[in-house]
């Protein structure tokens, strides 16, 4: 038994135990310390992953988590707060891409599949319109356009979407779907041939497979159709469909699709190295979007009465900005089980966003020693205009989790509120030191400066914010 492993024991000890007493920021500390010293510690990263999801450091409870998913591929427990990590996260890249500026395709297009999430498809239209009006050569957004027309069976317009997106990616798959489904319904069975030919090698829809056996069939070549359906059924096993297309009576000829197709997004790595550009936003946000997904249907099979299932649901639908729904997953989870920690601030967190204060102020104050619940609790009286009862609970926050960046600007704007100027400017450079492009931070530093009839710097922080917020 190596000393490191015993120095490690140790500290995952005393890591967890400061955890359990809610000092989060110090028990980040030792797990690193012991995370290091044993890389193979899961135990270690189970909980540095748990501390760092209650700093609210999404990305570094992601990182740990995604190196110790399969060994606690059933515990709930972890798939909860891997799920909750990833949906966080996202939301956060979400924000940031929706407060790019009018002149970026990505945020367009991120802001559609938002509008398409609560069902608004004419907005989503328009969105999709201005990102291809940004980047003509936008790879994916004439396929949405397509998607949304298709469903409004408006086949013309839809048909053209999918043309346009062809010629941008040739092997776009609900284009050649729906192009070849399209051509099928205007009897050109044969133009309707070579992007169904492309859409079954995704084995993605047996539908697929039955519209191309359909194109066989139109073109009396049966023996070909019965050969796809063939195919098709043992791609997708007992399909109705499939099987109803079936002609026994005909001898087949055999269907080879060719090498499969799949969707490639751009590797999790690269677009980590890439942090902060457009592209990385997007596609880390659908990245986490799905593997959230993913990893709340696992645990709905592990345990599918669980309260957590229930959190995890509420938490979906805040992403998707449906509080009301949220509401009543966070409820259900509360009845569940009413001693699982976070649900109050999970339901005072929602109820707060529907204007509903006092019920979440009550709910909240239920939720000890969480930085968030008393960030949140700041903001209902920031709200009522009380900003000297805010600032002793934002402080308590920023004392709970000294990197908070938020509530170090709210305390802010409370001392600034109640000419407390000098106790904001060392908070506001402390934001601004972790993310010097803070525009909100350099303009509440620049009225700290002026209230302390210091002029010069007043007037550099002014500058700073006013071109931070300029339209790139």
């Amino acid at each position: 038994m190596s000393m490191w492993f015993l120095f490690a024991l140790a500290w995952l000890g005393e890591g967890r135990a400061l955890f359990e007493r809610n000092k989060f920021t110090e028990a980040r500390v030792v797990l690193e310390r012991a995370s290091r010293s044993e890389p193979g510690n899961h135990e270690a990263r189970y909980w540095l992953g748990f501390t760092c999801l209650a700093l609210a450091d999404y990305e570094a409870a992601i990182l740990q988590f995604e190196r110790i998913e399969r060994k606690y591929a059933t515990d709930p427990e972890f798939l909860f707060a891997a799920s909750e990590a990833y949906t966080r996260r996202a939301r956060q890249l979400s924000d940031l891409l929706s407060s790019r500026g009018e002149g970026s395709a990505r945020r367009h297009q991120h802001l559609a599949h938002r509008h398409l999430a609560r069902g608004d498809t004419a907005n989503a239209l328009t969105e999709i319109g201005m990102a291809l009006q940004s980047d003509p050569a936008l790879k994916g957004a004439n396929e949405e356009r397509a998607e949304i027309l298709w469903a409004q069976q408006r086949t013309e317009e839809a048909a053209a979407a999918a043309r346009a997106e062809l010629t941008l990616n040739p092997n776009a798959f609900l284009s050649n779907l729906r192009l070849g489904q399209y051509l099928l319904t205007r009897r050109q069975a044969r133009e309707a041939l070579g992007p169904l030919l492309v859409a079954v090698r995704y084995r993605r829809y047996p539908e697929a497979h039955q519209l191309l056996a359909y194109a066989y069939e139109q073109l009396g070549q049966t023996a070909e159709s019965q050969g796809v359906v063939q195919a098709g059924l043992q791609v997708f096993a007992g399909h109705a469909g499939l099987l109803e297309m079936r002609k026994p009576e005909i001898r087949a000829v055999a269907f080879a699709a060719g090498p499969e197709l799949k969707d490639r997004p751009p590797v999790l790595a690269t677009l980590r190295a890439a942090a902060g550009t457009d592209d990385s936003l997007y596609w880390l946000n659908e990245s986490y979007g799905e593997r959230a997904a993913d990893l709340m249907n696992r645990l709905e099979q592990v345990a599918p009465q669980s309260a957590r299932l229930a959190q995890a649901k509420g938490l979906s639908a805040e992403y998707d900005e449906d509080y009301v729904k949220a509401e009543e997953f966070y409820r259900e989870a509360l009845r569940r089980s009413p001693e699982t920690a976070g649900l109050h601030f999970c339901l005072g967190h929602v109820l707060r966003q529907q204007g509903k204060d006092e019920e979440a102020a009550a709910e909240l104050e239920r939720d000890v020693q969480n930085h968030l619940a008393l960030f949140e609790r700041a903001l209902i009286r920031v709200k009522g205009g009380e900003f000297g009862a805010a600032i002793p609970l934002l402080e308590g926050a920023v004392r709970l989790s000294p990197q908070f960046s938020d509530a170090k600007t709210e305390l802010a704007k409370c001392y600034l509120q109640t000419n407390q100027s000098a106790k904001a400017v060392p908070l506001l450079e402390s934001v601004i030191s972790g993310r010097r492009d803070h525009p909100t931070a350099h303009f509440l530093l620049s009225r700290a400066y002026r209230a302390l009839n210091q002029p010069a710097p007043a007037q550099r922080e002014l500058d700073i914010h006013r071109r931070l917020i300029q339209p790139k």
